[in-house]
């Protein structure tokens, strides 16, 4: 009986040695089976990934030459306006220096229309002096006149 035990146990530990392995075979498929997925949402998420990369590099690609027009736009817009500044800027220096001319010149016209009441002043006073004299000289005249 010893040996039929025993062989009884080998027998019983074939078969389980048999499920076990049937088990360990069952689970290396099912491992096997989930990898190939995996292997597969791998693939797809890429794809998809690289896809959507694609498609937002396109995106920005398309954001940055509009910046960049923009940017262009804006920066010829300030050089038109610097210039607009600096012709401005030219102009009022211009007026600046107009306006200090005139200034000078309205200084001189005062200066010559001061001249010009002194003198007026001046010949006034000559003519009423010569016409106080000739009054004077008249009156004598014909005082004398009346005289004789």
């Amino acid at each position: 009986m010893h040996i039929q035990s025993i062989h009884e146990l080998r027998i019983n530990q074939t078969v389980a040695s048999d499920a076990l392995l049937s088990k360990l075979c069952d689970k290396d498929a099912s491992l096997a089976s989930l990898q190939e997925k995996l292997q597969v949402t791998q693939t797809s998420l890429l794809s998809q990934v690289k896809a959507d990369f694609s498609a937002k590099e396109l995106e920005w690609t398309g954001q940055v030459t509009e910046l960049k027009a923009k940017v262009d736009v804006l920066t010829n817009e300030i050089h038109i306006q610097t210039l607009a500044h600096a012709e401005s800027e030219d102009k009022i220096h211009q007026l600046e220096a107009d306006v200090d001319r005139w200034r000078h010149e309205a200084d001189q016209n005062q200066v010559e229309l001061a001249s010009l009441r002194l003198k007026k002043r001046q010949i006034k006073r000559t003519l009423e002096t010569k016409l106080d004299e000739v009054h004077a000289t008249t009156t004598h005249a014909q005082d004398k006149w009346n005289h004789q």
